[in-house]
Parts: structure tokens; sequence; C-alpha cells
């Protein structure tokens, strides 16, 4: 039987390593699976994981209040340090790109065991855009002894970077696992978070855009800018705008600032991951800086404007789902007004996997190990 320490530090990770716990799980007789949270958000990553029915088995309290990048990881080096030690995995998995992500492939490689890098080849080419997350992925790379592709594209970028063929396995992307499941759940039992929003949004009789911005690229003046466009979004188009709202204080304080009293825009406090579902199968169009949204919009037939002006998923943006406009305000309204014209994507929903990822990244480390 050999040891599995599964590290998660946000929520995203959260949803798309949940099927691989899953799966993990449903091979006890292979596998020995250990579950640790960094802290990096806590109550998100919480969320996700009970609805998932996961049980984390430690949680390292990582967050400090003002803490930069650099104290951030010397403390996940640390703390992860103390875990491995503590287990002596065989196998440490991380997912994406994040700090957490980075110190976990740090610290097991140290500890000498093997990187299993899920979500593995995304690439911008542009390595503070976005920031820090374009090199966090790129140093993974660098220490994974396997990468678990989501697309083609993905796989094509790790060969050009001189990573081993026989390293590298196309598997489709685990967040559409995730969908799948989620979908099938709040479809079938009610949750709180999901009559929550249908709540809020029931005193409203327009149709709706779902919107969101967290990164740290689009802090300051880009923040200022994006809440311009939601504002001639919310004006123009007889929509409503809901904005759950990133508990970042850099993101938090300038959207209520700005967007608190303006009409037709709904700021809430971010969504538990079944009421976020709801969102997204309920919305007109998704305005958005996220990566992991650009992945689960295609598979549920949703266009998005993307608040970026670089993507590490151009295959959503060729497929004709994702259309980026940065933080470019005419630009920003211009696309919504045409895509609300629109109404129609495209057809082809499977650019990221048809949700059976996570049972390909098992099965596989089964042969190896």
């Amino acid at each position: 039987m050999k040891k599995i320490l599964i590290l998660i530090g946000t929520r995203p990770e959260a949803i798309k390593l949940a099927p691989l716990i899953k799966a993990f799980k449903a091979k006890k007789e292979s596998f020995q699976i250990r579950v640790c949270t960094s802290g990096q958000h806590i109550e998100m990553v919480t969320q996700v994981l009970s609805f998932f029915e996961i049980k984390e088995d430690s949680r390292l309290e990582t967050m400090k209040e003002g803490q930069s990048l650099t104290a951030l990881s010397t403390f996940l080096l640390s703390e992860i340090e103390t875990e491995l030690i503590h287990f002596n995995p065989d196998l440490v998995v991380v997912q994406g790109d994040t700090h957490t992500a980075l110190a976990g492939a740090m610290a097991g490689f140290y500890h000498g065991a093997k990187i299993c890098h899920v979500e593995a080849g995304l690439r911008t080419f542009q390595n503070r855009d976005p920031f820090p997350e374009e090199m966090n992925r790129r140093l993974i790379s660098q220490l994974a002894d396997w990468h678990f592709a989501p697309t083609t594209r993905a796989r094509a970028n790790l060969l050009h970077e001189g990573i081993p063929e026989k390293k590298i396995v196309l598997t489709g992307n685990t967040i559409i696992d995730a969908l799948n499941k989620g979908m099938h759940k709040i479809e079938k039992k009610q949750y709180p978070s999901v009559e929550k929003v249908k709540k809020i949004l029931s005193h409203s009789t327009r149709p709706f855009i779902l919107a969101t911005v967290h990164r740290r690229e689009n802090q300051g003046e880009k923040l200022v800018k994006i809440c311009q466009a939601f504002r001639e979004v919310a004006e123009t188009f007889g929509v409503s705008l809901i904005i759950p709202v990133h508990p970042n204080p850099e993101i938090a304080g300038p959207l209520r600032a700005i967007l608190g009293t303006t009409p037709n825009i709904i700021l809430i406090d971010p969504v538990p991951y079944p009421g976020f579902l709801w969102l997204m199968k309920n919305c007109m169009l998704i305005l958005t800086d996220s990566g992991g949204i650009q992945e689960e919009a295609t598979a549920i037939g949703k266009n998005v404007i993307l608040l970026r002006e670089t993507s590490e998923r151009n295959e959503a943006i060729e497929s004709g789902f994702v259309f980026k406009a940065g933080t470019d305000v005419e630009k920003i309204v211009r696309l919504t007004g045409t895509l609300l014209e629109k109404q129609s994507v495209p057809g082809i929903k499977n650019i990221f996997g048809s949700g059976d990822a996570a049972i390909q990244i098992v099965t596989f480390l089964k042969k190896q190990l």
C-alpha cells in the first residue's frame, strides 16, 4: 500500500482535487490517503470538502494578515515539512499554481517523495502574468515526477520544455469531474446556498449576469476600470449583475465602495460551491478573471468575458466560449451587448475532458506504484 499526501490551499484546488480524493479512497486496498489543507482559504475550502463528503486529516494555519508572498512561502515550506515527516508519504499530490502547490512540490521533493502535478502544462508564457501563478506552475513542472495534463496544448507545452513524454499523461481536467458530480447533487437535493441565491434574485425580474474578480494583477487602477465596466453594463442592458465579493480586502473594499449603491448590481458574500454552480447554470453570461470558471463554462454552455490580458486556457477562446477583454471598459461593455444579443454558444463542450480525469490519474498511478 502506497501513502499519498494530498495538499489543498484554495477553493479551486479543493474543487479540482475532490474527485481525485474520492477516486483514491475507492482504491483503499492500494492507497492510504492523507488530506492536508494549508489554510489559504479555510472557510471556502471547508465548504467544498463538506459538499463532496470529504474530511481533512490535518490543517496548517498559514495565513497571517498582511504577510508577504515570501513570508507565506517560507511558512508553508516549514509547516508542510512537518507534515511530511509525520506521514512520510510515497507521493505528494499538488494541483495547479498556488503557493500551497509550489511549497508542497518543493518540500516533497526535498523529502524524497515523488511529486504528482494535477493540471500541469498551463502557460501564458509571460512570467509575471498572472503573478505569481505563471512562475509557480513552471517551477512545479521542474520538480514533478508525473504531469497530468488537462489538454493536448498543455501536453505540448510540457514537451516543448523538455519534460519526457513518458512522464506526461493526458487526462482532461478534474474540474469537469467535479462539475458533473456537483450539478447532479444540486438537482437531487436542496442546499441552503442555492436557496439563498434564489431568494436574493427573486426580488428582481431582470435576467442576471454573474461577475467575479479576484486576481492580484487586477487590484488597484485595473479594479476601478472593471467596476466602471460593471456599472455601465448594469445601466445599459437592463440586466442585473450579481457579484460574489472575494474576501481579499484589496478586492472587497473597492468593489463595495464603488458599486455598493449602484442600481441593478447585487453584491453578496462568497457563495458556497452549490450556490455558485446554480448561479453559473442560470446566468445569461459570465464576466470573470477566473481560470476555473472558463473551464466550467465550456461544459455548461455559457459564454465568458475574460477580465484579463492573457489566458493559459486558449482552447476555450479558440472554441468560441471565452472572449478576452482585459480591463478595457469599452470592450467589456461592447462584448456584453454582443453576447447578450447572440444568446448562443458553440456545441462542443468537452474541451477540457469528459469527466473521467480522476479515474485516469488513479489508474495510471496504481500501475506505476
